[in-house]
């Protein structure tokens, strides 16, 4: 019997470990199951995206190839026989920093223009098809004073506008109203802050006046534009013969310019001081004489207008005299 009881428990015993072993095997092929379709999951996604992202680099490299028609005709017999993307975005990329430089070149022609003559200026705006419109308005008159002929005008910057800027004034009801529809026409004199500027009025009508709330326009200037201005030599605003250039570049910051050290395709003018009064000597003066000498030899080789202070002074609306009589301070020596 107790043979019998022992062998019953052992085949029990057998069962149970025969179960156990069935259903740890069972939960092993789960596991790996679950981690099968995990990877087979992110396996699908990997393909997907790679197939995605061969979509879209065919579509680039096809954009790419189109590009050609853009390209100046020397280089677009580069372009065409060039076969690698790559190398075809590489002559892309050149014709865009070459159309750079001539944007470049331009922007310093026009800044030149922004300081010509008033008859120029009015030639050029002359020019506008009468029946283009205006992409906006500049600025805003805010106050008229009918006996100084003057008017005091808001704009987003001042930055870039100088005396004798000429502003095209229009009728507010359009927002981009007809070039030709101009009301009046009014010029620059003075900048009265970082977002007002003085114009004395040239033109206008006794049937329709200018009045507050009129917009201005111009085709010579872009709200936030600073030329460009190198200031050269020993620069003298007042008798007492001393260097004065600090204070020649805080009145062309005053004015929205940008005063740098040397002479660029962007640059937009030269401001020559000269020589050191000769009761002064030229000691001293040697480092900067090399420095006037190359940037006029520069000015000349890009075409930079170069001009004197008095005739800068005279841009910025004002003289010698009215330096010294009004007793602008003179900047910190160091």
């Amino acid at each position: 019997v107790a043979a019998a009881q022992k062998s019953q428990k052992d085949a029990e015993q057998g069962k149970t470990d025969t179960e156990a072993k069935r259903q740890k095997q069972e939960q092993d092929f789960q596991a790996r199951w679950t981690e099968h379709e995990s990877k087979q999951t992110e396996l699908l996604k990997a393909k997907k995206d790679a197939e995605d992202k061969a979509t879209r680099l065919e579509s680039l490299i096809a954009k790419i190839a189109g590009g050609g028609q853009l390209l100046s005709a020397n280089r677009l017999k580069d372009f065409t026989a060039k076969e690698a993307a790559e190398d075809r975005l590489d002559l892309v990329y050149a014709e865009l920093r070459d159309r750079a430089k001539v944007i470049d070149e331009q922007n310093r022609i026009l800044s030149s223009l922004r300081v010509a003559d008033r008859d120029l200026q009015e030639t050029v705006l002359a020019a506008t098809p009468k029946d283009d419109r205006i992409d906006g308005f500049d600025g805003r008159v805010i106050s008229v004073d009918e006996r100084e002929r003057s008017v005091l005008v808001s704009a987003s910057s001042t930055r870039g506008i100088r005396p004798g800027m000429i502003l095209h004034v229009f009728s507010p009801d359009d927002e981009r109203p007809q070039a030709g529809d101009r009301k009046g026409v009014v010029e620059v004199t003075s900048i009265e802050g970082p977002s007002l500027l003085r114009a004395t009025i040239r033109r206008d009508s006794n049937r329709s006046p200018i009045l507050a709330g009129d917009g201005v326009a111009t085709s010579l200037w872009t709200a936030g534009t600073a030329p460009e201005v190198v200031i050269v030599g020993w620069v003298n605003l007042d008798e007492a013969g001393d260097n004065d250039r600090e204070r020649l570049v805080d009145l062309v910051k005053r004015a929205g310019g940008r005063v740098v050290d040397s002479v660029t395709p962007m640059t937009a003018m030269v401001v020559d001081g000269g020589k050191p009064p000769a009761e002064r000597g030229e000691e001293g003066f040697a480092e900067e004489a090399r420095r006037q000498s190359r940037n006029l030899k520069t000015a000349e080789q890009f075409g930079v207008r170069v001009v004197g202070v008095d005739a800068l002074l005279d841009m910025l609306g004002l003289s010698r005299s009215a330096l010294t009589s009004n007793g602008l301070p003179r900047a910190a020596t160091r």
